[in-house]
């Protein structure tokens, strides 16, 4: 709209400054997980700025980190109405749904499925490449009974779609689908499969994961070891010393170095320790 009187300007200049402002804004209260005022800057904004995108998904958003399900949804599917071939408004609608029916009443959640199946669908066909929407529907249809539409084999069929696109991902929905079923044996295939692709956190963090739920100690520890060597993630360190605290395995004095090594502000791979601490668990 032009604007052509100088008072409605001086009116504008401040809702133009804060609606270039306003997301730092809110992100920096999300990032405090300050969501009701995180909200409240995001309505305000879009109070004067009803047509602002950007806004509207941070809003759905900010309902989403607060479990408001129905909230969200509302907001999405304003934004699917605003663009019916974006595959990321069906994607951020048909999850919120989904959302939703998983914490409703089981009546509600058998209205609410077929919008789920629709919008996650319309998403995987809009966008080939579209990974978010590929795992949603890999969850789904694992997740939901077989009278109701669930079934493995379509699950494994998005999977295939998943790996074609990234075979690190693909790798990790087939461990996911293995595990759900509790093959735990073929999860590892696939897992390890996934580490050796990604060599990254989420892969090790995976087949950890697995490895705990298998009380496959040994492994474990060994993967533990191999994925800090790999990432420099103390997250790593920190597991394997909260397991060694139930365990008493390590010697104190390789314990201490450890905890040495994880107190460092930027912790790098020790490895003369972690080469003993393989030798120590290698002789099991």
């Amino acid at each position: 709209m032009k604007i052509v009187l100088n008072f409605i300007l001086i009116i504008f200049c401040p809702l133009n400054f804060f609606g270039q402002d306003f997301y730092a804004q809110a992100q920096n209260e999300i990032k405090e997980k300050d969501y009701v005022e995180a909200e409240v800057v995001v309505k305000k904004h879009l109070k004067y700025n009803q047509q602002d995108v950007r806004a509207k998904m941070l809003l759905g958003e900010i309902y989403a980190h607060q479990k408001e399900w129905e909230k969200s949804s509302d907001v999405n599917k304003e934004l699917v109405e605003s663009d019916e071939n974006n595959a990321d408004y069906h994607y951020r609608y048909g999850g919120t749904l989904g959302l939703w029916a998983k914490n409703a009443s089981k009546f509600q959640a058998l209205f609410l499925l077929d919008d789920v199946k629709h919008h996650l669908k319309r998403a995987a066909e809009l966008d080939r490449n579209h990974i978010d929407t590929r795992w949603a529907l890999i969850q789904l249809y694992m997740e939901l009974p077989g009278i109701i539409g669930g079934s493995q084999k379509v699950s494994e069929k998005y999977a295939n779609q998943l790996h074609d696109i990234s075979p690190v991902d693909g790798a990790l929905a087939f461990g996911y689908i293995e595990v759900y079923g509790e093959n735990y044996d073929q999860a590892e295939v696939h897992y390890k499969k996934a580490v050796e692709i990604g060599q990254s956190t989420t892969t090790y963090q995976k087949l950890i994961n697995l490895y705990h739920k298998k009380n496959a100690f040994k492994k474990e520890i060994i993967t533990l070891i191999e994925a800090y060597q790999q990432t420099y993630n103390a997250e790593f360190l920190q597991q394997l010393l909260e397991k060694d605290i139930k365990t008493q395995y390590l010697s104190t004095r390789v314990r201490n170095k450890f905890q040495e090594l994880f107190r460092r502000e930027n912790p790098k791979k020790d490895i003369h320790l972690l080469e003993k601490l393989q030798l120590k668990i290698d002789s099991i």
